[in-house]
């Protein structure tokens, strides 16, 4: 249930592909992981102990860029069940709306108007 405010769906640049590099001690050898494919490019900056942690951040890296490429913003009646990782469901709205979002942030007020929540959400990786 919306009451006010306004919802924004935008488009963010697709996700590309993720490289993060590891140290290899034995080679003492940089060496790179990359997740996903094509442009753009994001390089982490962390250097990480070994060629599992290196990939397990790409791809954590690469799932955030995936869930970021949708966005909304909406104003609800109070609902202290609403919180930063809960799940928001959407009908009614519009076909690209409609469907479970992440909550990223939830702000709570209370104020001579009532009791409010204003939600921003994304759409929750695969």
């Amino acid at each position: 249930m919306v009451t006010s405010g306004r919802m924004q769906l935008t488009k963010h640049q697709a996700s590309g592909t993720v490289v993060a590099h590891w140290r290899d001690v034995d080679s003492g050898e940089t060496v790179d992981a990359e997740v996903g494919e094509g442009e753009p490019v994001n390089r982490l900056l962390t250097t990480y102990p070994d060629a599992q942690s290196a990939r397990a951040a790409a791809s954590a890296e690469l799932r955030r860029g995936q869930r970021g490429e949708q966005r909304l913003d909406l104003t609800l009646p109070g609902d202290p069940q609403l919180m930063a990782e809960g799940r928001l469901q959407l009908e009614g709205f519009r076909e690209d709306a409609d469907g479970e979002w992440l909550i990223e942030q939830v702000e709570h007020t209370l104020s001579e108007a009532g009791y409010r929540c204003r939600v921003k959400a994304e759409l929750p990786g695969e």
